[in-house]
């Protein structure tokens, strides 16, 4: 599912242009805009931002621009038409404030909220008008609306916490007093009980004498700990809110809130919604698109696809999981990687939703590749086309074992654990079967049990870094992975044939489908629907109905059937080769970490020979087509050799008429 927002004033707003001089126009070009969505392949879109769009040219808190509510209320009303979900953000920067586009934030009201109930009251008026609008197209509110699946409270409202610990001056004291309150009800108001479990010294004679420290909830003592908890009581209480606010307009979807911070502590108080949600990056970049910015150039492969795994140490057994952010993102080299890994293994382990930031489905190209922005970069476009057949399509089978992490309620309130995470060994487990956690505190109303075959308790280790754009984990900690993987074979998890070698750098799925060779950077996926792999070096490769026999270093192909038969039996196939792609005039440093010059259109694609071997019977009555980036038919090619159920497909994309392009059709007809 795409995610997107509409104003004219949007920093990619000419890709997809809404506005126009009348209301008819608009609505055509809303209408437009929808259909391309629907045939790219997505059932539901993120849409982030409206808080600030709607509080445009606002008199008062909490109002809602007319004339932007009215293009929204036809956005939905096409949606709705196309049979496409909606999940939306209800704050993004603004929070329905009066003033600036950023005024929820200049105000500081993601940490804020937590600690001062009475600045939620905007929020909630801007909500509750918004959800309980009635749209004059679809005859529903929002809130009534079947269309309105999910719904994040506020994006990423853990990271600010996580960053600022509620040390500006105008929260610090909101936040010392509900630290105050919070000891005096832990200690039973005794000062004395405070000073034994602290060791403090007698200079702390009463509870007035303490304040709350940044440095506190990430400390490894008693200390530490009460601020830990603490600190989780405040985001509990925060969702509790949210949850009843919403509730009371009517809403019956799903919600989901934090969505990015993977401590122990944000498991706990994502375990109080029925769904989850997370945003994961490959090697953010420090500085986006601006001059000096720096994008580390390895792989995912290379850290065992350690972005997607913050998503799968994340997730509940019991519940949906949603990834509404993901992206391995321009300018990074390796990017073709994503359009296998990140779908296959969330359809292995049985995800329900899968967001890429930003912006896949654009109505034309306007300006130059972007850190994130999807629609413009042919490398992003093939791995949502590989995310549409992996993964909505359900060619990826899901793993059958599951594996539960028990974050009991007696291990989370102790001994500092809320302030850990999953360790890199044991999170190596979700590329080999279903995993995910569990709680023995309550869950949401709805959710069911789910059986694991095996349960384990957690092992906590490494670090995180935390921007106020993402979260990376870095752990060193790998060896035991083994020792999973040795408990998995005997609990009978994994078959006596698995692949599986950890001091190989080899992962292989249970199901099989699945098999990633950390030391190689290499990963293959082999369905009956399609077939893939990525490679780093020029080197042939068999798969089951696939032969490569030879690429361009560093590029991922795959071949997809898409008349719904096997690919051996197709009669419709479609071949995906993806390199790399640049700006024309874009300049990095020698190692393409550093950001010198973004560049200009037109975006330049990497070219190179490949040679593609498929097993199919109808292979006589087939013809090739290179099609463009739209997939419409550019120019028909050659089949190098057709004969005994076999075609040898062989194509150098720097003689394509129309230039390079990574989709190509074979079609019997």
């Amino acid at each position: 599912m795409p995610e997107r927002s509409f104003n004219e004033k949007n920093v990619s707003y000419k890709d997809y242009p809404l506005l126009a001089g009348t209301k008819e126009g608009e609505h055509a070009a809303i209408a437009e805009h929808v259909n391309a969505i629907r045939l790219q392949g997505y059932n539901m879109i993120r849409i982030q931002g409206m808080d600030m769009v709607l509080s445009v040219g606002a008199q008062n808190d909490g109002d809602l621009n007319a004339e932007t509510l009215e293009r929204f209320d036809r956005l939905v009303f096409c949606l709705k038409q196309a049979g496409i979900y909606i999940t939306l953000d209800m704050a993004y920067h603004a929070s329905y404030l009066k003033g600036r586009w950023d005024e929820g934030d200049q105000r500081n009201f993601r940490e804020r909220f937590l600690v001062d109930p009475s600045s939620r009251e905007p929020w909630a008026n801007g909500v509750r008008a918004f959800l309980t609008h009635r749209n004059p197209y679809t005859g529903l509110s929002l809130a009534d609306d079947p269309v309105m699946a999910t719904m994040t409270f506020w994006n990423e409202q853990d990271i600010f916490v996580e960053i600022g610990f509620f040390q500006k001056p105008d929260i610090k004291p909101f936040a010392d007093k509900r630290w105050r309150d919070f000891l005096r009800k832990r200690y039973n108001d005794r000062i004395e009980a405070l000073r034994d479990a602290w060791g403090t010294a007698e200079k702390i004679h009463s509870f007035e004498d303490i304040g709350f420290e940044k440095a506190y909830p990430l400390e490894y003592t008693t200390r530490g700990n009460d601020a830990a908890v603490f600190v989780y009581e405040l985001q509990a209480e925060m969702t509790r809110w949210y949850e009843n606010t919403v509730r009371e307009t009517g809403y019956k979807g799903l919600t989901h809130q934090y969505d990015a911070i993977i401590r122990f502590r944000n498991h706990a108080a994502r375990n109080i919604s029925p769904v989850v949600s997370m945003h994961t990056y490959h090697n953010h970049p420090k500085g986006f698109n601006t001059p000096g910015s720096k994008m580390e150039q390895n792989g995912a492969i290379a850290t065992s696809a350690g972005y997607w795994r913050i998503a799968a140490n994340a997730r509940y057994l019991d519940r949906p999981m949603f990834v509404t952010e993901n992206n391995f993102g321009f300018w990074g080299k390796y990017r073709h990687e994503a359009g296998l890994l990140y779908p296959s293994y969330s359809a292995f382990q049985g995800f329900s939703g899968l967001t890429v930031h930003c912006q896949p489905v654009i109505m034309g190209l306007a300006y130059p590749m972007g850190v994130y922005f999807a629609g413009r970069d042919p490398i992003q476009r093939a791995n949502q086309v590989l995310a549409t057949l992996l993964f909505a399509r359900g060619d990826v089978s899901p793993s059958a074992s599951a594996v539960k992490v028990l974050l009991s309620k007696e291990y989370l309130f102790s001994e500092n654990n809320m302030l850990k995470k999953i360790n890199d060994s044991q999170s190596r487990i979700s590329l080999l079967c279903r995993f995910g956690l569990g709680s023995d505190m309550p869950a949401p109303a709805g959710v069911p049990a789910v059986q694991a075959k095996m349960t384990i308790p957690p092992e906590s280790g490494g670090e995180m870094t935390i921007t106020t754009h993402a979260v990376a984990a870095s752990d060193s900690a790998t060896s035991g992975s083994a020792q999973w993987v040795e408990q998995l074979r005997k609990a009978g998890l994994l078959s006596s044939d698995n692949r599986t070698s950890v001091e190989d750098g080899v992962f292989q799925t249970d199901t099989k489908e699945i098999l990633m060779n950390v030391k190689e950077e290499s990963l293959t996926v082999i369905t009956s629907k399609t077939e893939g792999a990525v490679l780093k070096e020029d080197r042939s490769i068999t798969l089951k109905n696939i032969r490569i026999d030879s690429m361009p270093a560093a590029s991922a192909v795959a071949v997809s059937s898409l008349d719904g038969a096997p690919i051996d039996r197709s009669k419709r196939l479609l071949l995906v080769y993806s390199t790399d792609a640049l700006n024309t005039d874009f300049e990095a440093s020698d190692d393409r970490v550093t950001l010198v010059k973004l560049g200009t259109l037109p975006v330049l694609m990497r070219t190179g020979a490949l040679s593609v071997t498929i097993k199919n019977t109808q292979g006589k009555a087939m013809t090739l087509w290179a099609l463009g980036i739209d997939g419409s038919r550019k120019e028909q090619l050659p089949i190098a050799e057709n004969a005994d159920g076999k075609m040898k497909i062989v194509i150098d994309t720097a003689k394509l008429k129309d230039g390079p392009t990574p989709f190509f059709e074979l079609a019997a007809e």
